[in-house]
C-alpha cells in the first residue's frame, strides 16, 4: 500500500501558469472479510483549495467531484464505482482550507487488477475528467494460508456510530493521508488484520506478534521503537497500537508487523513506508549511507528541491514552495532521500540520477537570460514531467515567412510531439509560443494531455486572429499530424 500522488493540480507542479486544478492524495489497502472473501478499500483525500464552491440553496458553499473508480483484468471490467463526493458546507469560498475523504471498498478475488480512478470538478463547467491514476494491484490472500492485510498508519479511529465505509471491528478507521509525518505527531498510530493464524499452530494456541521500526537506508532496527505481544491464534487476530515516536528522528522507515512462532521463527511479515520530519531530534540519528548526503552544497541543493515541484504532490509542493529555501541543509537532505524513496523503494538513488539529468538539461537550455530558471519555465516543467519529446517542431522563423505566404502571421512557436504518454495514450502533443517578437521565453498555449491548458481557440491566438476560431490553419494541420 502506498499513497498515490495525483498530478494535476498547479502551476509548477502540472499546472504552472494554470488556473487551479483539482488536487488530491489517493491510497488503498486490502483486507479479507471475517468469511475470507478479499476486498480492497480506496482513499481519496481532497483538498479544498483546490476546488470551486458553489452557493446552495442554504446560502452555504458546497463543492462536489464525480469519481470513477475501475478495476480491470485482461481488459474485462471486474468491479466499479461511479459516484459524487460532496465537500463539508462552508460559510464562504474563502473558508475553502479543507480537506475531505472519500472511502471505498470493492469485492476482488485474488489476482492481479488494473485500477483506474478518474476525477472531475463539477463545479467547473469547462473542468475535463481526468484519469489521473492506473495501476497494477495485487490482491492475494490465500484460502487456509497465513497472510497479513496492508498495514494502515491512522490519522484516528473512533467507536462507529453508524455504519459507514471506514467502519471495521466497531470502530472508524480514518487513514493518515498526509506525505510526511510531522514533529506534532508523538504516536504513530496502525491497523492491521492477521488471517489463518490458527492454520499454522492450534486455535487458540499463542504465536508472537512483533512490531517494529526500521531504518530504510541502512535495514537497521530502530532501538526503543518496538512492540511484542503473544496472541491467540484465530481466524482473523486484529492488530489495533501505537509506537511512541516522539523522539524519533527526522527520516525514511518502514512499520513491520512480523509474525513469530513460539520459537521465534519468523513466519510472515508485512511492511510500509513512511517519511518522517521531526528536526528537534535529529542530532540524535545514528547517520546511514544516503545518496543526497553527498549533496552539500546547500545552494545546488535548494535548486534540486525545488526542481522536484513539478512531479511533487500537493503535501510536498506547500514544503517546496514555502519552508526548502530556509530549511537546513540536513533537512533538504532528507527531503531528496525520502521523495524518491517513498515512490521507488528499491531504485531511489538510480530514479534520483534520471531525474537529476532532466534537471540539467532543462537547465542548460530552457533558462531564460540567466534570471529565470530553466526548471520553472513552461518547457521545463513539461520536460521534467514527461521527459524528452519524441519530435519537435520548431517555428520560430517559418512563422514570419513560409506561413505567412499563406495567409496568417503566426508567432514564434513551438510544437512537441510525445508518441506515447502512460495512461494517456499516443501522439499527444504541446504547443508553446512566444507571444511577441521579442525573444521572450516559451509559454505552454495548448495540449491535448488531460491536466493539461486547453484552448480550443489556441491557433486564432497563435496567428493574431489571422485564423477565424473553428478554422484550422497550418499550424493546426502540425497539430493533428504531429509533424
Amino acid at each position: 500500500m502506498k499513497k498515490i500522488i495525483l498530478l494535476f493540480c498547479l502551476a509548477l507542479t502540472t499546472l504552472g501558469i494554470q488556473a487551479q486544478r483539482l488536487s488530491a492524495v489517493f491510497d488503498y489497502a486490502t483486507f479479507c472479510t471475517p468469511k475470507g472473501d478479499p476486498y480492497i478499500e480506496t482513499y481519496i483525500s481532497f483538498d479544498g483549495r483546490s476546488l470551486n464552491f458553489e452557493k446552495a440553496a442554504n446560502g452555504k458553499y458546497i463543492a462536489s467531484v464525480d469519481i470513477l473508480v475501475v478495476f480491470k483484468k485482461n481488459d474485462s471490467i471486474i468491479n466499479y464505482s461511479k459516484h459524487k463526493v460532496n465537500s463539508p458546507a462552508i460559510a464562504s469560498p474563502a473558508d475553502n482550507n479543507i480537506s475531505f475523504m472519500d472511502a471505498q471498498r470493492f469485492a476482488l478475488d485474488n489476482g492481479i487488477y488494473t485500477m483506474e480512478l478518474t476525477l472531475k470538478d463539477n463545479s467547473k463547467p469547462d473542468s475535463l475528467a481526468e484519469k489521473i491514476v492506473e495501476k497494477d494491484i495485487l490482491v492475494n490472500f490465500p484460502k487456509n494460508k497465513l497472510s497479513i492485510s496492508n498495514i494502515q498508519i491512522l490519522e484516528s479511529y473512533v467507536p462507529t456510530q453508524k455504519e459507514n465505509m471506514l467502519s471495521k471491528h466497531g470502530y472508524d478507521f480514518t487513514p493518515y493521508m498526509q506525505a510526511v509525518i510531522g514533529k506534532e505527531i508523538s504516536n504513530l498510530t496502525y491497523f492491521t488484520e492477521i488471517y489463518n493464524a490458527n492454520t499454522l499452530v492450534k486455535e487458540n494456541q499463542p504465536f508472537i506478534l512483533n512490531i517494529y521500526l526500521q531504518d530504510y537506508l541502512s535495514g537497521k532496527k530502530i532501538l526503543n521503537n518496538e512492540w511484542q505481544k503473544v496472541l491467540k491464534a484465530k481466524p482473523i487476530n486484529v492488530v489495533l497500537s501505537s509506537l511512541n515516536i516522539k523522539e524519533l528522528p527526522s527520516g525514511n522507515y518502514y512499520l513491520i508487523v512480523e509474525i513469530n512462532d513460539t520459537a521465534n521463527k519468523s513466519l510472515a511479515k508485512s511492511k510500509v513506508f513512511f517519511q518522517r520530519s521531526n528536526p528537534a531530534y535529529d542530532d540524535l540519528k545514528t547517520e546511514s549511507q544516503s545518496f543526497a548526503s553527498i549533496i552539500t552544497n546547500d545552494s545546488l541543493l535548494t535548486i534540486y528541491v525545488k526542481a522536484l515541484d513539478p512531479i511533487a504532490n500537493p503535501d510536498e509542493q506547500h514544503y517546496i514552495r514555502h519552508n526548502s529555501e530556509k530549511s537546513t541543509l540536513k533537512e533538504k537532505q532528507d527531503f531528496l532521500d525520502g521523495f524518491f524513496i517513498a515512490r521507488y523503494p528499491e531504485t531511489a538513488e538510480e530514479e534520483w540520477q534520471k531525474y537529476l539529468e532532466k534537471i540539467n538539461y532543462v537547465q542548460a537550455n530552457f533558462g531564460f537570460r540567466a534570471k529565470v530558471p530553466g526548471y520553472i519555465t513552461d518547457r521545463g516543467i513539461v520536460y521534467l514531467k514527461y521527459g524528452a519529446p519524441n519530435y519537435i517542431i520548431d517555428e520560430k522563423f517559418k512563422a514570419s515567412d513560409a506561413l505567412r505566404s499563406q495567409g496568417s502571421s503566426y508567432l514564434p512557436y513551438q510544437m512537441w510531439r510525445y508518441d506515447v504518454l502512460p495512461g494517456e495514450g499516443s501522439k499527444k502533443m504541446f504547443v508553446f509560443w512566444q507571444e511577441q517578437f521579442t525573444g521572450a521565453d516559451y509559454r505552454l498555449l495548448h495540449s491535448d494531455v488531460r491536466g493539461e491548458p486547453f484552448d480550443p481557440y489556441w491557433e486564432t491566438r497563435l496567428s493574431r486572429g489571422t485564423i477565424k476560431e473553428g478554422e484550422i490553419g497550418a499550424a493546426g494541420k502540425q497539430f493533428e499530424r504531429g509533424y
